[in-house]
């Protein structure tokens, strides 16, 4: 069911990983994150008829999210 969404993704060139239901997309900005974020929980809830867990759903920094238990660090 995410594969669309992937694959949309990758169209517009954003980073990304997935594992099951879980994931996480690179924006260069708070605002590209804000736009994201507006875009997928469409997607995902009008396209695919799922819910999105805003407890859990965030935009932040790349090293101030936990992913599947690890702590993913930038090298800038």
């Amino acid at each position: 069911m995410l594969d669309g969404l992937e694959k949309e993704q990758e169209k517009q060139g954003h980073c990304f990983c997935r594992c099951a239901d879980d994931g996480y997309i690179y924006v260069q900005s708070p605002a590209a994150g804000e736009r994201v974020m507006a875009s997928i929980s469409h997607f995902l809830v009008k396209m695919r008829k799922l819910q999105v867990n805003r407890e859990k759903s965030a935009v932040a920094l790349v090293d101030e999210r936990k992913f599947l238990g690890y702590l993913l660090t930038s090298y800038r």
